[in-house]
């Protein structure tokens, strides 16, 4: 059986519990949510065994209400459990042979992944019209407003135009980072932009992703910024970006304040009077990391600016199939988030078949576990280890750019300094 037989299948069977008790009863010993690989069917079967071993029959409006509360986190959530609440009773109707043309367009509308208000708006037609309290007329004259999800019915080019404004920099959000900037074009990174780095353990993805955000802070006074830590402990990314503001060794920063010199003791105090001052706009969240916690959190404090830090050490907050299902799920969370206006950066893991050096992938495989992740993302970069530079054990790293969606995909070749856990430029733009 293919995979697209096994879930008409699963369509199938879960229609006929939702649909015809009698046969849902009479073969309830053998019905397990188990069975649906789905992870909306299975928590939606889950809820219709539940009902049918206490009450006998499993009403739809009854069903998907319980699983959409149960389940569903956001109004988007909710959107997605009603949209399945289409596809299968659609599947009942075809089977009984009814015309079910107008539930079958209103799942693709909502597996748009509307805005959140729109997505809400879908959702309570979509339940009135299962429960029988809209009917057909009256739910068709709703959704014509909403047929352009996110975008007001109307709209012309001279209106997009005008929301533009008048000044091309309201949608950047610089990190002062120069020739980071640069990589992303004239104006330089926008507001919103999911950025993924990768690359080999030990060349500085943490270090960089440090670095572009005390740049952020340092450039955007009232910005804040979280980040999310799959690893570190809030205490080792403070002395990180002690040694990479200052420009200190790490092992510097161990010595008592005596032993160094008065050019160190200026550098340090500077920095921690930076940090200090700052320290109020940079948010740690730790493990166990999920998108529903990481949202909450920049929701919390308006977020500019989040840092994610492995992303495949976030798990997602749905039952998953597989490992690359549950990155999926991870990826179009974040994805949504940079919709919203935060600029997004996940440092991510790299997949095999690269050498120890980072090099020899293209974008669609340089990530571990999926390639939703280089197709979702507006920008990926990988580093490179090109040559040791020195006793010091600073190192020659190309930044070399996989993909961007916004401008030119150019790289950079900078020195990663590893005791201050600081990059700096070296050259100039490579193509």
């Amino acid at each position: 059986m293919t995979l697209s037989d096994h879930l008409e299948s699963e369509a199938f069977v879960l229609a006929q519990m939702l649909t015809s008790p009698e046969r849902a009863r009479e073969n309830l010993a053998g019905l397990s949510p188990d069975l649906f690989r789905s992870p909306y069917r299975r928590q939606i079967a889950s809820v219709c065994i539940e009902l049918l071993k206490e009450h006998g029959d499993a009403p739809p409006g009854r069903v998907f209400e319980i699983a959409a509360k149960r389940f569903g986190h956001s109004d988007q959530e909710t959107a997605d459990y009603w949209a399945e609440a289409v596809y299968v009773l659609d599947t009942a109707a075809t089977f009984k042979g009814t015309d079910s043309s107008f539930r079958l367009d209103l799942a693709h509308l909502l597996e748009k992944k509307a805005a959140t208000s729109t997505a809400a708006e879908l959702a309570r037609l979509t339940k009135g019209l299962v429960n029988g309290e809209i009917g057909t007329a009256e739910a068709l004259a709703d959704i014509a407003e909403l047929r352009a999800p996110g975008i007001e019915c109307g709209t012309t080019l001279a209106d997009a135009i005008a929301e533009i404004g008048d000044d091309p920099e309201a949608d950047t959000l610089l990190t002062g980072v120069e020739w980071w900037d640069r990589l992303h074009g004239e104006q330089g990174p926008r507001k919103g932009l999911f950025t993924v780095v990768g690359g080999p353990p030990g060349l500085g993805k943490t270090a960089l992703a440090l670095q572009l955000t005390i740049g952020t802070l340092a450039k955007n006074a009232d910005a804040v910024a979280t980040w999310a830590a799959g690893e570190m402990s809030p205490a080792q990314l403070a002395k990180r970006a002690l040694a990479c503001t200052s420009g200190l060794a790490l092992g510097l920063l161990s010595r008592p304040r005596e032993d160094l010199s008065d050019y160190q003791r200026d550098r340090l105090d500077r920095a921690m009077d930076f940090l200090a001052s700052a320290g109020d706009r940079l948010r740690f969240l730790g493990p166990p990391l999920t998108p529903a916690k990481i949202e909450q959190e920049t929701n919390s404090n308006s977020s500019a600016w989040l840092v994610v830090d492995y992303l495949q050490l976030v798990r997602s907050d749905r039952s998953a199939n597989s490992r690359r299902e549950e990155v999926d799920e991870v990826v179009r969370e974040l994805t949504r988030f940079a919709a919203q206006g935060i600029a997004v950066m996940a440092v991510s893991n790299m997949a095999k078949g690269h050498d120890d050096r980072g090099r020899g992938r293209d974008v669609l495989g340089a990530f571990k576990e999926s390639s939703e992740i280089a197709y979702a993302a507006d920008a990926c970069f990988v580093l490179e280890q090109e040559e040791q530079v020195d006793e010091h054990g600073d190192t020659e790293v190309l930044v070399r750019c996989l993909k961007n969606r916004h401008g030119p995909a150019q790289g950079r070749r900078v020195v990663f300094r590893g005791a201050c856990q600081r990059f700096q430029p070296r050259g100039e733009l490579k193509p």
